[in-house]
C-alpha cells in the first residue's frame, strides 16, 4: 500500500507480479510508502498498512536501483522460502486514508503500460484469493467492510512489461 497526500493506493497481484518492485520505484514520485504485503480493513473501512520495509527479490535490484540507488549498499537476507531479499530501509506512513485506487498487476512481455477499469467483484476476488485472517475466516461483517471499501475506490488492472511505463501510468491516477 501507497498513499498521496489522503489517499491510499493498493497494488495486488500474485506472487512475482512486481509489487514491491512498483511500490518502491512509485515513492520516487510523490508516493509514501505504507506496506508490504499486509494491509488492514478497519471496521470503518480505512486501510492501514503494517510497517514493514519492504523485500526486494533478487531480480528486482537492478531494477529498483534507478530508483533507490543505495539498494546496492543493503545488506542480502535468506528467507525462509529460500528467496534472498534486501529489506529497503524507507520512511513509512502509517497514518490511516481512504482507499481511492486498488490496482491489480498483469505483466505481459512487449505491452505498452495500461490502465484498464475493471469491476470491484474482480478485485475483490483477486483479494481473497491470498488473504488472511487470524481467526481462520472471514466474519460477515468484517467481509462487508472488505467489499464496500473495495466498492468505494477505482479500481483497475494494470497490463505492462517494463517499470518505467508502469510507474507512469499509475502516478498519472494521482492527476486525474
Amino acid at each position: 500500500m501507497l498513499a498521496k497526500h489522503r489517499s491510499g493506493l493498493l497494488i495486488c497481484g500474485s506472487p512475482g507480479a512486481g509489487k514491491t518492485t512498483l511500490s518502491v520505484a512509485l515513492t520516487g514520485s510523490g508516493y509514501r510508502y505504507c506496506s508490504d504485503d499486509i494491509v488492514r480493513i478497519e471496521r470503518n473501512g480505512m486501510p492501514i498498512g503494517v510497517p514493514f520495509l519492504p523485500a526486494v527479490k533478487t531480480g528486482a535490484w537492478p531494477l529498483v536501483a534507478p530508483y533507490a540507488p543505495h539498494i546496492a549498499d543493503v545488506p542480502t537476507h535468506r528467507r525462509r522460502d529460500g528467496q534472498d531479499v534486501r529489506y529497503l530501509p524507507v520512511p513509512i506512513s502509517v497514518e490511516p486514508r481512504i482507499l481511492s485506487h486498488i490496482v491489480v498487476l498483469a505483466r505481459e512481455e512487449g505491452v505498452a503500460a495500461g490502465l484498464d477499469a475493471v469491476e470491484p467483484l474482480e478485485i475483490l476476488s483477486t483479494i481473497l484469493e491470498s488473504a488472511f485472517s487470524a481467526k481462520g475466516a472471514l466474519e460477515a461483517d468484517s467481509l462487508k467492510t472488505f467489499a464496500r471499501t473495495i466498492e468505494e475506490a477505482r479500481c483497475y488492472r494494470l497490463v505492462y512489461s517494463d517499470l518505467a511505463g508502469a510507474v507512469h501510468a499509475v502516478a498519472s491516477l494521482a492527476h486525474g
